[in-house]
């Protein structure tokens, strides 16, 4: 399978894409993963086959990015599956692009002028990988903070999000009451993690019979450090873990909630640090909490790579449309890349998901075509002849 092949079936199952918008999307998409240098629309030209004003108006025009890799995901990924939502900040100067604010940089931790990406991901819990799936730049309205945004944007999205998953992993920053009862009420449900501070009570003990009075919220406040382990037992337990889980009420988020207690272990057994992982689904298991969680940190992989290799950071647009098509282009090149290179070998033969051997292959084949371009025919020479292969191989590091 190639990127063409790819492409071309999915596109046939978007009927309102015509042949110019598939053929330049099949071209543009393969050139994503062939680019050297920046990806501004001058360097499309010069790699390309169109003139740079093509490029500008079909990044100005839009297109479908959420029915395009919504067709991936199902196609290519199993049906043990999670929503990972996560920003990313964006490197990006000047004073005149939409959305251009100080936004919290994870990696400088600290706020930083640029933009930041709202993206949510597929993550495959067999493949440990995640498939991109939408991204919108976060560009709260006058007066709007931006944790309302993030939950305008989770409405806009919930419908298409449940044809995927109904389990949205978030960061701990997320554990907040508001994002909280906006997943519920459209049907999601969340799995996050708490502050190390957070209050939390045992479960309401039952009613008794001809007990006047309302039934109890909850029970008695306790310590993660130190849970009784009759209301929490020991889910699971080895020298350098131990976790606790159950069904506990949770002050900040007025709910009940499944969580799954992570106690890391020093040497003779003592408490080294303590992090507490939820979910709003009681009936979730506890003991999936924890590594349905860590597979959430799939979705930074993305961002690194597509940071790295697919130009996220280079747009040089100010036009909103214009700024979402290139940021779905670049996650969508490093999600088709891994579809067609990792997730389609035998998960007993994968190795490691290499975006840089990837992006030096497409480039030698790049430069390969474009000499049987330029030449014309070639005698005695095929595309196909053992030869040309070891020219697509050059220059990487697992070959």
């Amino acid at each position: 399978m190639n990127v063409k092949a790819l492409t071309s079936t999915i596109l046939r199952e978007m009927p309102e894409i015509n042949k110019w918008q598939r053929d330049f999307f099949e071209h543009h998409l393969e050139l994503f993963l062939s680019l050297r240098g920046r990806y501004t629309y001058l360097n499309f030209e010069r790699y390309g086959q169109n003139h740079e004003m093509t490029y500008r108006n079909h990044h100005n025009a839009g297109f479908d990015f959420q029915k395009f890799n919504l067709t991936l995901i199902k196609a290519h990924t199993s049906s043990k599956r999670m929503i990972a939502f996560d920003p990313s900040y964006i490197s990006k100067s000047g004073k005149h692009t939409p959305g251009v604010n100080y936004f919290w940089s994870g990696c400088a931790s600290r706020a930083k002028w640029g933009l930041e990406l709202c993206g949510f991901a597929a993550v495959d819990l067999e493949a440990n990988t995640a498939i991109h799936y939408f991204a919108a730049q976060t560009m709260p309205q006058q007066g709007q903070r931006p944790m309302d945004f993030y939950c305008e944007l989770l409405r806009e999205q919930a419908r298409e999000l449940l044809k995927m998953s109904e389990y949205l992993a978030v960061d701990a920053f997320f554990s907040k009451k508001s994002f909280v009862d906006t997943a519920i009420e459209n049907g999601l449900h969340l799995i996050t993690r708490l502050r190390d501070d957070a209050v939390m009570h045992y479960a309401p003990p039952p009613k008794k019979e001809g007990q006047r009075g309302r039934p109890k919220k909850y029970g008695d406040r306790f310590c993660a450090r130190n849970p009784d382990t009759e209301h929490l037992p020991c889910i699971s337990e080895n020298e350098y873990q131990r976790i606790y889980g159950g069904i506990i009420y949770v002050k900040s988020l007025k709910r009940l909630v499944k969580v799954a207690i992570v106690h890391e272990l020093k040497e003779h057994g003592k408490i080294k640090s303590v992090k507490i992982f939820i979910c709003t689904d009681l009936e979730f298991p506890a003991q999936d909490i924890w590594p349905w969680y860590k597979s959430r940190f799939q979705i930074e992989f993305l961002y690194r790579d597509a940071k790295q290799h697919t130009g996220l950071e280079d747009t040089q647009s100010r036009n909103p449309k214009a700024l979402e098509y290139h940021f779905n282009m670049s996650l969508t090149a490093v999600s088709v890349a891994k579809v067609i290179h990792y997730l389609t070998i035998e998960k007993d033969r994968r190795g490691p998901f290499s975006m840089a051997d990837i992006k030096t292959q497409y480039f030698n084949e790049l430069m390969v075509d474009r000499f049987f371009d330029v030449f014309a025919n070639i005698p005695n020479i095929n595309k196909n002849h053992p030869a040309i292969k070891k020219l697509y191989n050059l220059g990487k590091i697992a070959a």
